[in-house]
């Protein structure tokens, strides 16, 4: 019992072994940083990776770029569904402007994949 009482979460961490592991309070990076910060690097990634699609396949850049597109979207919409669909006991439901907060860097796979493609096909 000892054992497991130690794992278990404590109010400000988690008690490993005697260790106290914690995230620092207050986070590092305080409101609205911490959105931009997070959306930026969405952004840049999704970029990246319609750079790359479109960069690696040169015959059919633009054709590849969009079905990039049309899956990263749809690969968004099912943990999307699925928040929006759940009705088991002690859910409650999300706001519009949470599920905007949540879910909206899934979805700039769009403007990011389909712009980051259309770099190398200038």
């Amino acid at each position: 019992m000892t054992t497991l009482k130690r794992l278990l979460p404590a109010n400000d961490g988690l008690s490993v072994g005697g260790h106290r592991i914690a995230l620092p309070n207050p986070a590092l990076l305080q409101p609205p940083y911490d959105v931009i910060l997070v959306l930026a690097i969405s952004l840049l990634g999704f970029a990246l990776a319609g750079w790359a699609t479109v960069r690696l396949h040169r015959a059919h850049g633009i054709a590849m770029a969009v079905l990039l597109l049309v899956i990263m979207t749809s690969v968004a919409l099912i943990p999307l569904a699925i928040v929006l669909t759940d009705d088991a006991p002690g859910a409650r439901a999300m706001t519009i402007s949470a599920i905007i907060w949540t879910f909206g860097p899934l979805f700039l796979s769009a403007p990011g994949s389909f712009g980051g493609g259309r770099l190398p096909a200038r």
